[in-house]
């Protein structure tokens, strides 16, 4: 008994060493390459640092594959322009170099906003190089080999000294859209959590007003999924003015709780947890909105088809019947739990689609220390427990920050969820009554409309823990058990409209579709900055064995049962569900938060019984580690990832102006999963932003018939086959009636040097980044 709280000591130890030595977390893409110069040619990078506040920068060097530099040195140095200082500079020798070395040069801050910085790079050849790619953190960055322009630009990790007060100014002078959106989202969130916690949620006796708060917040999507769809089966839809009306009312009903009648109000150690919850959450939404300061447009393939879905709820309120005239009359069956809030912010706020995508996936996405928070003091019954998950779901783990990079926003929105949904789900079992069960029933089947993964997940995650339940009580098990069926009976039941229109479109396939052997990405869990966490979190797995085992069958059960949900083929089952390996490796985060979040609750518990107030110390301590960590969130954007920057917007804006509206464009692509291309660059947003067709739709394509996507893939294939050849892009374009070509400020397979000599095509439009091209 006293070696294992030591133990525990010594692993948060570990932890909190191992943060102050962490590096960005980088994931491997197949649009990089590698830049080869000549023997004495000098590389030249130029960015702007727009805010002065850019403390180092970081190059991944490359050596080829069974070769090593030749004798020599590489010196790179970075310079202040125009005055020309040097600020920094590091010389290796070549020999010493290793492959995919990462190369940091760290300077002092700018005394003024806007400075430019030049990077220059002697000792470069074909056996030393460094990434390159069309892709970079610093959007206006220009690229010179020998002295001569290129297209694309370095790979750069960027370092900012970022505090506190620089992350509120970001806030503050962000653009009027972005404020109003994020206050909308805020509303609705905290009005939504607010009426299902108090009025809804029917939580134990022991359980706080913070807890049925948390809960609350966590079931907002799934709860508003449902009375939408149910809206939308007989015909009617929300008006905006409904929306203010609720949330009107709400606000004024949660005021008078708080001031008047202070019957919603916390004191003792739930007020000192709440106030460390609060400050988890603000410092977490302070670094997903900071990590898109510089951003209009999502990033990745994802942002646009959410947007497109957006796009079509901000007409009308309701679930759609189909995707709109860009994917065409194919029936709608995408889940809608997040585009549906993003929607409410949109017309709450007056925002585009692709703003209320951008906004609402970093302000749902700063909700997830609420939701571990909400689901690690149901699975524990602890608060501090939750608190500490809360810290580590959202300022120390990589995931799920770096959904950002992948707009994986309905994701994250699923597991959000899904953490309200367990909740109810267990209260439900645990003590039934009829509004337990509605209320399990109503947010199961909401919880298929935010996610399906994320309802495998949470099938996964209850199925050990109802059979925990029904071990715990033997003379319940029979009334525990019917509750289950019922909570799950009523969940399809409130589901029969959806789950009707999926079998429509999807019924055979799912039936007939066989799961296929595919390699878990470990790479996407054990990263250097993970590692010690999910040490910590499996060291008290095992410990919670002795000291609670529901929780170790809950969390080993969940952990196999997603497994084997990923990977029916182990079980010989002939179909497979909505969910796969990857979706396991970005969600793991979470399962580890809350056994980790345990285990420091141990910790605490130990440290109580022998010094007062040392249990609290340890709760300053991780709390303030967490707060440091936010800066650490920050430099978790792909730059490849990002498609479109601030030099194509011009080009976009000018499409929409000056093209006709039945104008095609043809644009680049590349093959991304399996026989599914997607765009290369910012033409991707034409249908969104300019509203104008292109030859390569987004990625929701794939969801036409059969016939459309195989000619959709083919005319791609030809554009990435004609690369820079004018006559073969001219004869693709003339094929596929294309009458303009978009070459973005990302270089990809098409050339704008190649076209701007070719007399096929006429350039229109010239942003000195973006070029838009008629065809002749």
């Amino acid at each position: 008994m006293t070696f294992l709280p030591l133990l525990m000591l010594l692993s948060v130890m570990l932890l909190a060493g191992c943060a102050t030595m962490i590096d960005p977390s980088t994931f491997n893409d197949d649009i990089g390459a590698q830049l080869s110069v000549q023997p004495g040619q000098m590389v030249e990078v130029q960015f702007d640092d727009i805010r002065g506040d850019l403390t180092a920068i970081e190059f991944a060097l490359a050596v080829p594959t069974g070769q090593r530099p030749a004798a020599g040195q590489l010196r790179v140095a970075a310079y202040d322009s125009p005055t020309d200082r040097e600020l920094a500079a590091v010389r290796l020798e070549r020999q010493s170099i290793q492959p995919d070395q990462r190369l940091r040069l760290d300077f002092p801050p700018g005394e003024q906003p806007r400075r430019r910085i030049t990077v220059r790079f002697t000792g470069l050849s074909a056996d030393l190089s460094v990434w390159w790619t069309a892709g970079s953190t610093f959007p206006a960055s220009r690229l010179a080999v020998g002295g001569q322009a290129v297209e694309g630009s370095l790979t750069v990790s960027g370092y900012y000294r970022l505090t506190p007060a620089a992350l509120i100014g970001d806030l503050l002078s962000g653009a009027g859209w972005r404020n109003g959106g994020v206050i909308a989202l805020l509303a609705l969130f905290t009005v939504g959590g607010y009426l299902i916690g108090r009025f809804i949620y029917l939580p134990a006796q022991s359980e706080s007003p913070l807890v049925r708060f948390a809960v609350g917040v966590c079931l907002v999507m799934p709860i508003a999924a449902v009375v939408v769809l149910w809206l939308s089966v007989v015909g009617l839809h929300i008006p905006t003015p409904i929306i203010y009306l609720v949330l009107s009312a709400g606000l004024l009903a949660l005021l008078y709780e708080l001031v008047i009648r202070r019957s919603f109000a916390v004191s003792g150690e739930d007020a000192l947890i709440a106030g460390g919850l609060l400050a988890v959450f603000a410092t977490t939404l302070l670094t997903r909105l900071a990590i898109v300061r510089d951003f209009d447009l999502p990033l990745w393939g994802d942002g646009a088809h959410h947007s497109l879905i957006v796009q079509q709820m901000l007409q009308r309120l309701a679930v759609p019947d189909s995707y709109g005239p860009i994917v065409g009359l194919q029936t709608f069956t995408y889940h809608f739990g997040f585009h549906l809030l993003a929607a409410m912010a949109g017309h709450l706020a007056g925002l585009h689609p692709e703003q209320a995508v951008l906004l609402a996936g970093q302000v749902i996405g700063s909700l997830i220390p609420m939701a571990a928070f909400a689901l690690t003091t149901q699975l524990t019954g602890r608060q501090r427990a939750g608190l500490f998950a809360a810290m580590i779901a959202g300022l120390w783990t990589v995931m799920p920050a770096y959904y950002v990079t992948w707009a994986r926003y309905t994701h994250i929105a699923g597991l959000v969820s899904l953490c309200g949904v367990a909740a109810v789900f267990i209260q439900a079992t645990r003590a039934p009554n009829l509004r337990r069960l509605l209320l399990a029933g109503v947010s199961g089947a909401g919880l298929l409309m935010v996610h399906p993964r994320a309802a495998v997940l949470a099938g996964a995650l209850l199925a050990p823990v109802v059979v925990v339940l029904l071990l715990e009580h033997r003379r319940r098990w029979k009334a525990r058990s019917v509750a289950t069926i019922v909570a799950a009976g009523l969940a399809l039941v409130f589901a029969l409209p959806w789950l009707a229109r999926l079998a429509g479109e999807y019924g055979q396939a799912t039936l007939t579709s066989l799961s296929t052997p595919e390699e878990f990405p470990l790479g996407l869990v054990w990263t250097d900055r993970d590692r010690p966490l999910y040490v910590l979190g499996a060291f008290s797995t095992l410990a919670a064995a002795e000291f609670a085992p529901a929780l170790t069958v809950a969390l080993a059960g969940w952990a196999a049962f997603s497994y084997l949900a990923a990977n029916p083929f182990l079980l010989r089952l002939p179909f497979s569900f909505w969910l796969n390996n990857s979706a396991i490796a970005i969600s793991a985060f979470l399962p580890a938060s809350v056994a980790a979040g345990w285990g420091l609750s141990q910790i605490w518990a130990a440290l109580d019984k022998r010094w007062r107030w040392a249990g609290w110390a340890l709760a300053g301590v991780c709390l303030f580690a967490s707060l440091l960590q936010a800066p650490a969130q920050l430099e978790l954007v792909n730059p490849i990832t990002i498609l479109a920057r601030p030099g194509d917007l011009p080009a976009l804006r000018w499409a929409a102006e000056n093209t006709e509206q039945d104008a095609i464009f043809l644009i680049p692509g590349y093959r991304w999963q399996g026989d599914v291309y997607m765009g290369t660059d910012a033409g991707y947003w034409l249908p969104l932003v300019a509203q104008r067709a292109t030859t390569l739709p987004p990625l929701i394509y794939d969801l036409k018939p059969p016939a459309e996507r195989e000619r959709i893939r083919n005319l791609a294939d030809q554009v990435e086959q004609a690369g820079n050849d004018p006559e073969k892009l001219h004869q693709v374009a003339t094929n596929a009636g294309a009458t303009y070509v978009f070459v973005g400020s990302r270089p990809g397979p098409i050339s704008a040097k190649a076209l701007r000599s070719s007399p096929l095509f006429e350039l229109v439009f010239d942003s000195g980044l973006a070029k838009i091209f008629r065809v002749k």
